[in-house]
Parts: structure tokens; C-alpha cells; sequence
């Protein structure tokens, strides 16, 4: 058993990287350069291709680039101008963008779009994804039904499931989410109101997302796949694109690629210190303990959701109790993420959690 003495374990430079690594977007690959990678902060700007395809192409995609940053400024003002109509004043969360080139290859350019708005409406809009995803062969959009077979895209009408819904709920069905949103996901197709698919390198490959209404939006978790998931449904062409363009390593800190948190030896407490960003996979944390230790944890700052997975692959929460006898020896998974149905749900925050 662990001595009762406490000693903090700061994980701040882990964290740091896995933040570095959430803002930076992936590496242009060679032959083909984008600029900027990511937006800056409070501004919209699309990247556009400076060099390694024909001019023919780069003029076209920068063309709609151009045209995709245009409407978005204007969104954004015509968003302020029904805010001070409504006697409101605008602040820095009315209207903002995170604009990321999430996957630049000599074939593909993905751009990673989310925006979240509160123009004098019922209700915010927080971290709406539209992706872009041009095929740069031709300059066009990508036409995603001439990348994939047929039976793998949702197909209206079609009353069984596509191979995208399948593979998306039973990825969901393992995942951390709440039993509430697992039921959504298994009792209606997600895609019935439409799937938004784009490239992510760092992620691995293909990410899906459903387009849900609001009242459900929360539930809408981004699955990524990679190659071998796709194989049996893909052009080889675009498989092998993926296979060459997808980053090895995950996020640190995603739910998929938890942060370890290491308790010193003679302690008994480690604590962690984040932010939630809009649009990032964040945070989920592993340790190690025994069966019948009692893991107390303290989470301060934005609205959050907590989970925690067991060594079995049992999902609680979000609403897990302060204080949790550990019943079986092995890994946990604790994850906090942002609550996007409430108020407050970015910022910095502080981790604790204490074994004995």
C-alpha cells in the first residue's frame, strides 16, 4: 500500500507537448506546401497551396479557398451586426474560428473548419465542424462515392445500416461517452442528417462526425479510422495515401493516446494541469493501482465531464463519485472533457487525483 504522505507529481511539460501538439496541425508533406497551417487566434484565414502542384490546380483550390474565407467574414459580421441590434454587446466568444490544414499530401488536402457563435440566439453554436477536403489531381472537392464502394457512404432511403455506420457505433459502443449518447448513436442511424468526413494525419486517417441537431449536438464524437480499417471498403489509390501521410504517434492526451500519470515513490498524488480548447480530444489520463485502493480525485475549473475505465473496459460517468474504491488491479483511464451543454465549458484546469 501506498504511504499516506502526499507528494505532487506535475506533469506540466507532458501537458505542454500535448498541447503543442493539439495547436500544430500536421506537417506539409514534400512536394506539396500550404500556408498558413493553422489560423491565428482571432482571425479567419484559410490556408492556400504555394507549391507542388500545377498552377492550374493550386489557382482553382485557392480560388475556393478565397471564396470559403470570404463567406465565413461575413458570417461572422453579419453575426456582430444581429448581436448590437439585439442592444448586446459582442465579445472575443460571439464568433470565432479554428481554421486547421489537417492533412496536406500530394493527393489530398483536408482543411479541419469549426466554428462556434452566440448571435443574440436561443442557444450558442460551440466547435460546429465544416471540413473541406479537395483531391488535388484534379482541384476539385473530393467526391467522397469515388473513393469508397457503395455500402460504405449513408445512402438516403437505404434502410440498412452503411459499413460507416457500423464501424462508427462500435467504435462508439467502446468508447468513454455516456450510456445517454451510446443509446442515441445505437437506436438511429448518426448519419441520417448527414456524415462530415475529412483527413486528419494526426489522427491516423478518415474522421467521421455526425451533423446532429442541437439537442443531441453533445453526442457527436469524432471517430477517426485508419487504413486497415478501411481496406475492405476504399480505393487502393486512397489507402495508400493514408498509409503514407498518417502520422505513427497519437495526440498525447486524447482518449485514445491517454497522458500516464506517475505518482513518486513515498507518495500518493498526482496532478495535472490543461486546457480545453474548442475543437481539441482532450484529456484523458492512466494510472496504475491494486484492487481496494480508493481513488479521490478534485477537478478545478470549466464545466466538465468525467469518466473513468476500468481495467475491464467498464465505462462510469460522466458523474463519477469524489471518492471510488478500485475493484480490480490493472490500468484506469480517468478523462475529463468539455460540457458543451453548459455555460463556461473552456479554460484552463486542475487535475488531482490522490491513491491510497
Amino acid at each position: 500500500m501506498i504511504r499516506k504522505s502526499t507528494l505532487l507529481l506535475h506533469v506540466k511539460a507532458v501537458l505542454a507537448l500535448a498541447l503543442l501538439l493539439g495547436g500544430a496541425p500536421a506537417i506539409a508533406r514534400p512536394g506539396v506546401t500550404v500556408k498558413p497551417l493553422q489560423n491565428p487566434p482571432g482571425e479567419i484565414a484559410y490556408p492556400r497551396i504555394v507549391a507542388g502542384t500545377s498552377e492550374a490546380v493550386r489557382r482553382q483550390v485557392n480560388k475556393a479557398l478565397a471564396e470559403r474565407e470570404k463567406a465565413d467574414r461575413d458570417q461572422r459580421r453579419d453575426c456582430l451586426a444581429a448581436i448590437r441590434q439585439a442592444r448586446q454587446k459582442p465579445d472575443a466568444d460571439s464568433f470565432n474560428e479554428t481554421i486547421e490544414a489537417s492533412y496536406v499530401s500530394a493527393r489530398y488536402l483536408s482543411i479541419d473548419v469549426r466554428r462556434s457563435y452566440f448571435c443574440a440566439t436561443a442557444y450558442p453554436t460551440a466547435g460546429a465542424g465544416d471540413p473541406l477536403t479537395f483531391d488535388l489531381e484534379t482541384g476539385k472537392a473530393l467526391d467522397w462515392k469515388k473513393v469508397f464502394r457503395p455500402g460504405f457512404l449513408p445512402q438516403e432511403g437505404e434502410a440498412k445500416p452503411s459499413a460507416l455506420t457500423r464501424l462508427y457505433r462500435a467504435r462508439y459502443a467502446a468508447s468513454d461517452e455516456e450510456q445517454e449518447c451510446k443509446d442515441v448513436v445505437s437506436g438511429q442511424d448518426p448519419f441520417e442528417g448527414g456524415a462530415l468526413l475529412w483527413l486528419d494525419s494526426a489522427k491516423g486517417g478518415l474522421v467521421a462526425q455526425p451533423d446532429f441537431p442541437h439537442v443531441i449536438a453533445a453526442c457527436a464524437r469524432t471517430i477517426a479510422f485508419r487504413s486497415k480499417d478501411l481496406a475492405p471498403y476504399a480505393d487502393s489509390v486512397f489507402l495508400r495515401d493514408l498509409e503514407a501521410a498518417a502520422a505513427p504517434a497519437c495526440r498525447a492526451g486524447a482518449h485514445d493516446c491517454p497522458i500516464t500519470l506517475r505518482i513518486a515513490r513515498g507518495g500518493d498524488t498526482a496532478k495535472a494541469e490543461g486546457v480545453f480548447r474548442k475543437g481539441e480530444d482532450c484529456c484523458a489520463y492512466v494510472f496504475q493501482a491494486r484492487a481496494g485502493q480508493v481513488m479521490t480525485w478534485r477537478f478545478n475549473g470549466p464545466a466538465a465531464r468525467e469518466t473513468i475505465r476500468y481495467p475491464d473496459g467498464k465505462v462510469d460517468g460522466p458523474g463519477i463519485p469524489p471518492r471510488i474504491t478500485l475493484p480490480a488491479t490493472g490500468s484506469y483511464v480517468f478523462s475529463a472533457s468539455p460540457n458543451l451543454m453548459a455555460d463556461g465549458a473552456f479554460g484552463p484546469f486542475t487535475l488531482t487525483v490522490q491513491i491510497r
